[in-house]
């Protein structure tokens, strides 16, 4: 092919390349699809980052020294001949970061800068070498004298251009449309890190399109803003839109006429430039980190510069994300999905027991155990669960006939982690205990429907409402019965239990009025005044507390031989739950005129009756100090 057409198709295929770039970057934006790449690790951001500059080091050498720094070349590197054209470069870098680092002024840059060239041209002088020697000696930039890169901008010579050479190049040009696409995501995460703000990634893939357009039609490669400069121009303090405009301006006058203009411009000072921008990341983005971030995370950083320096600079941040996504699963793995681990010897329902069936509960009560679980639980996790049941289930002290798992704060869980739960379920099997589910998400429960939880070892498995229904269950397993409180406990028979004589008691006794209720009645309504409070012959309670947004929740179940309303009937406020029969019951009924009555016939009396009372809210108190404590163990 004819040296002319060659470089029309190379033309062409550029000008086609950033054309399609445009529709693969302003599509994602235009969908809001730019804020997928805020789930890349920063870590892998950090290693792209300190990558980034790595390259720049290489750039750097090969623009000073000439040739490309490779394991071949490396020995060349330390001739004299080539030491002396790029240790100027390495001066002037390290001169640059340490003034930079004491003097934070815009202005300290371009000073330097053409402080350098200055003495560059006078080093030149002495010497007695000129600028057409100093090029070909390779202290300049030299590009030919004949550059005008005005005529790549020929758009009828666009159709003399080989399309089928083009065509035949369709995997390199969509290999420059991903690298693009992706560079730019990573450039833009990056440049948030070191702007300190945040970028709309969106608007910058709509921008970045429509710019590739532009320079597509005049010619020029696909392209994204650039992390390294734009680190160096905040490096500097600059933080206006001017820099842009200049920077647009100069590239108009290489344009034009390029030769001129970037054949004075030594060697050294590009070459120490991309160096100074080389340490600035070095520090940044490895020395920083190195003492920040924990060991797993700098791991990957080292990963992907490794792999950048030895493959290449997308398969490093490849397995850089590959890196991440394995470290993230062991750790979370570690992670205690188990936010309480209890026993009901420690943990109760909100029954009011006798004082005999709470001895029993005690003393048999590490017979079920207690789980709440938290967050996904996912297949490591989910293993790390079954190993901690399983030496439950084998030790004699924690084991037991009943396992609760309350699954209110679980956000989601994986096909492994339901195998994991099948495996419970064989477990649990053979260790002859039942497993209470409850409150599990409906997402959650689809999903454990689909694993097969339920279907395997179905008599294994429970489920009820809450986790406050699951240990009265299991508390009743535990006590021999089906829930049922005793059938009768009389007042007067209750005083004598506590120390009343059994004249006192049926003194007590004539003050009260006794009244039968059936399921479903009301005793106590919310919000209203507190005149009475009452003692529970027979049958069952249950006190709700109705929330604002509508729904409500069971406080506590009290049967025979307990008190409702006493806190508020002391402390003369309105009712702070409903009080709902939910067996018939019997129920004594002492009046505020009544209790006033008895204080003022009988103050003994009064007394004595207000000290059981004071005894009993004491002993409930200390019953939900333990409670709080396990919970906050």
């Amino acid at each position: 092919m004819p040296g002319e057409k060659a470089a029309l198709t190379v033309a062409a295929a550029i000008c086609i390349s950033t054309g399609l770039t445009e529709a693969v970057l302003a599509g994602p934006g235009a969908f809001g699809l730019g804020t997928l790449v805020r789930f890349i690790p920063y870590p892998v951001i950090y290693g792209f980052l300190a990558s980034v500059g790595w390259l720049l080091c290489l750039g750097a050498l090969k623009t000073l020294a000439g040739f490309a720094v490779t394991t071949a070349t490396l020995s060349a590197l330390f001739e004299l001949s080539v030491m002396a054209h790029w240790l100027p470069g390495v001066a002037f870098a390290l001169v640059a970061l340490g003034v930079m680092h004491r003097i934070k002024h815009y202005a300290v840059m371009p000073l330097l800068m053409l402080v350098t060239v200055c003495c560059f041209y006078l080093a030149l002088l002495l010497w007695g070498m000129s600028v057409g020697e100093a090029q070909q000696s390779g202290w300049l930039v030299n590009i030919g004298s004949t550059a005008n890169f005005l005529k790549v901008l020929t758009f009828t010579a666009a159709s003399e251009a080989d399309l089928g050479l083009i065509a035949l190049q369709a995997g390199s040009i969509a290999t420059v449309i991903v690298v693009t696409a992706v560079a730019l995501l990573l450039n833009s995460s990056a440049l948030e890190l070191a702007a300190g703000r945040e970028i709309d990634l969106n608007r910058e893939l709509k921008v970045s399109g429509i710019a590739n357009v532009l320079v597509g039609l005049s010619g020029g490669m696909a392209g994204f803003a650039s992390v390294h400069i734009s680190k160096f121009v905040l490096s500097i303090g600059v933080r206006g839109r001017l820099v842009g405009l200049i920077c647009a301006l100069g590239c108009a006058a290489i344009l034009v006429d390029g030769a001129k203009v970037i054949g004075l411009v030594p060697e050294l000072l590009i070459g120490g430039l991309l160096l100074y921008i080389w340490l600035e990341f070095l520090y940044e983005w490895l020395y920083r980190p190195a003492r920040e971030f924990s060991l797993g995370d700098l791991a990957i950083i080292v990963i992907i510069l490794t792999m950048v320096t030895l493959v290449g600079l997308i398969q490093g941040i490849i397995v850089g994300i590959l890196s991440s996504i394995v470290i993230f699963t062991v750790r979370y793995s570690w992670l205690n999905v188990v936010k309480l681990d209890t026993t009901i010897a420690e943990f109760r329902s909100n029954v009011q027991r006798t004082e005999q069936e709470s001895a029993l509960l005690e003393q048999e009560g590490y017979r079920a155990r207690i789980l709440q679980l938290r967050d996904f639980v996912f297949f490591g996790s989910a293993n790390t669960l079954l190993t901690r049941i399983r030496g439950g289930m084998s030790d004699h002290e924690v084991g037991g006939r009943y396992l609760v798992m309350d699954f209110r704060l679980v956000t989601g869980i994986d096909l492994s982690a339901i195998i994991s739960f099948v495996r419970l379920g064989q477990l649990a099997r053979n260790a002859n205990t039942t497993i209470v589910l409850t409150q599990v998400p409906r997402a959650v429960f689809d999903q454990m429907g689909k694993g097969g939880l339920f279907e395997k070892n179905e008599d294994v498995w429970k489920l009820l409402p809450s986790l406050d229904l699951e240990v009265e269950w299991c508390e009743d397993q535990l006590l021999g019965r089906a829930g049922k409180f005793p059938e009768a406990l009389s007042l007067p028979r209750f005083l004598r239990g506590n120390g009343f004589s059994a004249q006192d008691a049926a003194a007590l006794n004539a003050y009260v009025v006794r009244s039968r209720y059936t399921i479903g009645d009301k005793l106590i309504r919310q919000g209203e005044l507190s005149d009475a409070l009452y003692f529970i012959e027979s049958g069952a309670v249950a006190v709700q507390v109705n929330l604002d947004n509508g729904s409500w929740f069971r406080v506590a179940k009290l049967g025979a031989g307990s008190f409702v309303g006493e806190i508020a009937f002391y402390l003369k406020t309105p009712r702070t739950a409903d009080i709902i029969i939910e067996e018939d019951a019997v129920i004594c009924c002492l009046s505020r005129s009544s209790a006033d009555s008895m204080k003022r016939k009988a103050l003994q009396l009064a007394s004595r009756f207000h000290e059981l009372l004071i005894d009993l809210l004491a002993n409930r108190l200390v019953l939900t100090d333990r409670l709080l404590k396990t919970l906050l163990n």
